[in-house]
């Protein structure tokens, strides 16, 4: 039996879509603005506890917080959050599991996703790590930490510093990124299970610190 023309072309068309549409039922993508790579200007040094300032390597990011379009809320009985903020990880640099808190001005769904970031040298150069780093094409996530609708108040999640797949993630450069369906913040932070990894430019643990 021959097939027309046109019915080629409707069934080339469904195979198509086949491969190229993701499924209704496929988690959502997340990536950096203009779907590149962040490059890192540099991080905010944290202890083990909490994101007390200890030092900065670098230009962090001056201003991780916003106001939204919507209306601040009370949280509990009195306390009104006035503004989107996301904290300073904590440790930074990260040895494998860390904290990342923020605050919600309103309810809203909120999403907190990381991507790999490149880092400049002061010589406009890539700094590279022994082991290599995450590369991911078009600023796509690596991990989403957090995904889901969000009253007001102030929240803390756990990024395992592993991909969505539970593979632990190489160390280098990660850009830590908290969306509304209008506001985009971010915090960079260092990976470093290994101190041995760590370029020179990167001394940020000190002599002695690779053994």
């Amino acid at each position: 039996m021959k097939i027309s023309s046109f019915a080629q072309i409707v069934f080339l068309a469904a195979i198509l879509s086949l491969l190229t549409c993701r499924s209704p039922n496929s988690p959502p993508v997340f990536r950096a603005p203009n779907g590149q790579t962040p490059v890192t200007t540099g991080i905010i040094i944290t202890g083990e506890s909490d994101p007390t300032e200890l030092g900065r390597f670098g230009k962090p990011n001056p201003n991780p917080e916003a106001v939204g379009d919507c209306e601040p809320q009370l949280f509990g009985e009195s306390s009104l959050i006035e503004k989107f903020h996301l904290y300073t990880p904590y440790p930074n640099p990260d040895n494998g599991s860390q904290t990342i808190h923020f605050s919600v001005q309103c309810s809203t769904r909120v999403t907190i996703f990381v991507t790999p970031a490149s880092f400049l040298s002061p010589e406009n150069e890539i700094v590279r790590f022994a082991n290599g780093a995450a590369r991911q094409t078009g600023g796509l996530a690596v991990s989403v930490v957090f995904d889901r609708f969000a009253a007001p108040g102030i929240y803390s999640a756990i990024w395992g510093s592993r991909d969505a797949d539970g593979r632990n993630l190489p160390d280098g450069f990660y850009r830590i990124y908290l969306k509304t369906d209008d506001i985009l913040l971010w915090q960079d932070t260092l990976l470093a299970r290994d101190p041995c990894n760590l370029p020179p430019v990167l001394n940020l643990l000190g002599e002695g610190g690779c053994r």
